[in-house]
């Protein structure tokens, strides 16, 4: 960890860049849970994964050594600048200065997203209106994702917990403590695999009524 930690903070150094909190950026720098990532994608050569939220590259090179292509949708636009000079040798990777929420979601095989927890709802909710992927390995807050495999009759379970799981099916991959992003944020993560549903169990526009 103190490798990638060190990484992180010389190209951060280098490039004159502060991680924003109202964007929620944390960037990853535990080598156990980068390995997780990438072999939880499960990649193959002829597929084009698709990174929402791409940084500083951590886990965008990796994963480019391992598919096809890359798209890494990048909201910060000093990131961005600093991923087109870093990411200059990888021919596969594609760079979208953009706000994935404000874009159509392509057509790839996999997504990965180090997930802002300021848009948690929102970016997972769009993925599944537009599932345009056979699936997707995320991570979110702990407190979010208890909520989304809760139990009926638990305190957590609810609207959002509905809503998803009649339209996804989800498998938690492994805890991720705060302590394996920097700056480390004030709640840990859970990665979990999305799976979206080809027919919903609910019809979703009749939730709002039953709940």
């Amino acid at each position: 960890m103190k490798e990638l930690l060190g990484y992180t903070k010389k190209i951060l150094r280098k490039y004159r860049v502060y991680p924003k909190k109202r964007l929620s950026q944390h960037f990853l720098v535990d080598k156990k849970i980068l390995d997780i990532i990438v072999n939880s994608l499960e990649l193959k050569n002829n597929e084009i994964v698709l990174e929402i939220g791409a940084g500083i590259g951590t886990v965008t090179r990796v994963i480019a050594e391992r598919c096809l292509k890359v798209l890494a949708v990048e909201i910060d636009k000093r990131l961005v600048e600093l991923l087109r000079r870093e990411l200059r040798d990888f021919d596969n990777v594609e760079i979208i200065s953009a706000n994935i929420l404000d874009m159509s979601i392509p057509r790839v095989d996999k997504i990965f997203s180090n997930t802002p927890f300021s848009i948690s709802s929102s970016l997972l909710f769009k993925l599944l209106d537009e599932p345009h992927y056979d699936f997707a390995v995320m991570s979110f807050q702990k407190e979010f994702v208890d909520r989304l495999r809760a139990k009926p009759g638990t305190k957590a379970y609810g609207r959002l917990t509905v809503s998803f799981q009649s339209r996804a099916r989800m498998e938690v991959l492994t805890f991720i403590s705060r302590k394996c992003f920097y700056p480390e944020p004030d709640v840990d993560a859970v990665l979990i695999k999305i799976k979206p549903l080809k027919s919903p169990c609910i019809d979703t526009k009749l939730i709002d009524d039953i709940l």
